[in-house]
């Protein structure tokens, strides 16, 4: 049996942050296009009412679509926050704190972060098996695609917890927007 050495599990573990940010830009990119979609066929709905029925239709299969691409990209990103150590904590409190309650209150709020991410890979896998003969009205789609979502990120938040975790940081994940450490 071998063990992976921290080096290739981080590298393994970029992969995985990329590959995530590609789902997010992708959700990102049919969001923009869907939304100007919407805006144009509106324009059009007003000035062609010939043309409302086939209109009405693609607007709301492209509203379904914006909806479910915004929650598979805020619920990815939450991980790749918490890779990036941007992940919530309230700054006001490490000024207040010690050293020692630093690690403490990091210590408490990463472990919340693990039992909710938890509850999310747990919840999420019933939800999304539950809702698997469940069809989206306009997109005809399985809602298990749409819940799938939940476990994923749970999935994904866990990991990057863990490696947090062992990789050690600042208390209170302390870094500035771009991931370093601040002094």
């Amino acid at each position: 049996m071998t063990i992976v050495s921290r080096k290739g599990a981080s590298r393994s573990l970029d992969h995985v942050e990329r590959f995530t940010c590609f789902v997010m830009v992708v959700a990102m990119a049919l969001l923009v296009v869907g939304v100007n979609f919407q805006v144009v066929a509106r324009y059009l709905l007003c000035y062609s009412p010939e043309w409302a029925g086939a209109v009405v239709q693609l607007l709301s299969w492209s509203q379904e679509a914006v909806q479910y691409a915004f929650v598979w990209m805020i619920y990815l990103g939450a991980g790749v926050g918490v890779r990036r150590g941007l992940h919530l904590r309230i700054n006001l409190l490490d000024g207040l704190l010690s050293e020692r309650g630093r690690r403490w209150m990091t210590i408490l709020v990463d472990s919340a972060c693990l039992v909710v991410a938890a509850v999310f890979v747990v919840a999420g896998s019933v939800v999304a098996w539950r809702t698997r003969l469940h069809v989206s009205p306009a997109m005809g789609l399985s809602m298990a695609w749409v819940y799938l979502v939940f476990p994923l990120s749970g999935a994904g938040l866990l990991v990057f917890l863990v490696e947090a975790i062992v990789r050690g940081r600042l208390p209170g994940g302390a870094t500035d927007a771009l991931g370093e450490t601040e002094p």
